[in-house]
């Protein structure tokens, strides 16, 4: 499935909204390899997205933080690593928020 462009960081890199649906389909491929891939072009996940996708298709938010944990430290090193889990960890808690209402 072709990759979408959902925005632009403040540095220049694209964003990719479709990620999840590449690496969860039947023939999904393996996230550290999209991951590698987005790199090398100078993109980055639209990881809000990935969230949103990931929970509507039934995972849970242990396994999304399972696998992000263990993808993107490889990949971008633990500093970005850290950044994307923590604000991975603030939308989940404001999306529960939501939910609890």
């Amino acid at each position: 499935m072709p990759l979408s462009v959902t925005g632009t960081t403040e540095d220049g890199k694209l964003v990719v909204g479709n990620v999840f649906e590449n690496v969860s389909s039947r023939l999904g491929l393996p996230l550290e390899f999209v991951l590698d891939i987005l790199i090398r072009n100078n993109m980055v996940v639209d990881w809000i997205r990935f969230y949103e996708d990931s929970v509507r298709s039934g995972w849970s938010y242990k396994t999304l933080r399972l696998r992000v944990d263990s993808s993107l430290g490889d990949i971008y090193g633990s500093d970005y690593r850290d950044q994307v889990l923590k604000r991975l960890d603030c939308h989940h808690s404001h999306q529960q928020k939501h939910v609890e209402r």
